[in-house]
């Protein structure tokens, strides 16, 4: 009976999970799969699907470190760890030990997509005040890596700890006796990042924004007026919130929308938001570069022309602005037995993907999205 009810838990969790995937907007990055969920949610991730916050989604109000936390957790395959421990706890129940095996695996996987994070040379200030800001989830989802967990503080500690070399191999050796003696002793033995550069004082249009200062508001009078735009464009509004909305209106609501109160925007029923379906952009780095230029794991296309990986050479990471990568599976990957390389590499210059970004903008710049606001929100 235990048994049958914990593999009926896991059952719906895994239902839960494709419900939503099934049931809202998927936007494809790459080998990612965005899924963009009404209401408010912060990211989370299962198999190469991540879950965000359509609104925070499109008005680009996600940090590109939280993006790349969960990218980390796709590409290195935390879901089949989960899955894999999941029904080892759903068969073998009686074994109290599996709870604290699976406590210290996500604790990892959170410690493993941290230093992806940090590793790109991000503050590590930065990076904290960012997990302080989204410390209250509002997912609780057992087989999706999430963003926030209650032993936040020691991941903050395994932050500043820095590990030698020679004493991260002492203790690989040291932990393998004591898995095969214990199962509860190793979930006690977390192994710390390896030591990583400087953080890169660069630009980073996401980063420094200031998405944290609070807005003053605007006069009743305006906010009626914001109301009253609404109004006039929701009974125009498609299934999927698409609206057509006139230049001089999209114009005001987006002012308006900027401009008002977190406590103001709480009081409407409606919003009016803008959709620009524009990627963000995702430059490489020069290691990356020089990873790329290996023709037996990478194929290359620049600005969606195939060329050779040799071609990279004329090229610095700085002339880019977007980077795609997804995995190639079975005969995807021998396609008359002509390619040979793991993956698909896609890369936008700065000039292709300005071109891009405009255009996307351009066709979209009539329409504009109507969100319903089940629950006010306080400022």
């Amino acid at each position: 009976m235990i048994f049958a009810y914990l593999l009926t838990r896991f059952a719906q969790s895994m239902f839960t999970l494709l419900n939503r995937v099934l049931s809202n907007k998927v936007v494809k990055q790459g080998f990612l799969k965005l899924v963009l969920l009404d209401g408010p949610t912060l990211p989370h991730s299962f198999l190469n699907y991540i879950f965000l916050s359509k609104e925070a989604y499109l008005n680009g109000a996600i940090e590109a470190e939280i993006l790349h936390h969960e990218r980390a957790h796709v590409q290195q395959r935390h879901t089949l760890d989960l899955l894999f421990v999941e029904l080892l706890r759903a068969i073998f129940w009686v074994n109290p030990m599996l709870n604290f095996y699976r406590q210290a695996m996500v604790l990892n996987h959170e410690f493993l997509a941290d230093d992806e994070v940090l590793m790109e040379g991000q503050s590590t200030f930065e990076y904290q005040h960012l997990l302080l800001c989204h410390s209250v989830s509002p997912v609780k989802l057992a087989l999706a890596s999430q963003f926030n967990y209650s032993f936040i503080k020691k991941r903050f500690v395994m932050m500043h700890k820095q590990t030698p070399r020679s004493r991260a191999l002492i203790l690989k050796f040291t932990v393998l006796p004591l898995l095969l003696a214990s199962l509860y002793m190793f979930s006690d033995n977390i192994m710390a990042q390896a030591p990583r550069p400087e953080p890169v004082h660069a630009a980073n249009p996401m980063r420094d924004q200031k998405q944290y200062e609070p807005r003053a508001g605007i006069p009743d009078r305006e906010l009626e007026e914001y109301k009253a735009l609404v109004e006039k464009y929701r009974s125009k509004a498609t299934p999927n919130g698409d609206v057509k909305v006139s230049d001089a209106d999209r114009k005001r609501l987006v002012m308006l929308d900027k401009t008002m109160s977190k406590a103001q925007q709480g009081t409407l029923n409606f919003m009016i938001l803008e959709q620009s379906g524009v990627l963000p952009r995702n430059p490489p780095t020069e290691a990356d570069i020089e990873k790329y230029k290996d023709p037996n794991i990478y194929g290359v296309w620049i600005d969606d022309r195939r060329v050779p990986n040799d071609e990279l050479e004329n090229y610095q990471a700085s002339d880019f602005s977007q980077v795609y990568l997804s995995r190639l599976w079975g005969k995807a990957r021998n396609v008359r037995g002509k390619y040979k390389y793991k993956f698909q590499l896609d890369l936008m210059t700065t000039d292709h993907y300005e071109a891009y970004r405009k255009e996307t903008l351009e066709r979209n710049k009539d329409t504009m999205y109507l969100r319903t606001r089940r629950k006010p929100v306080s400022n």
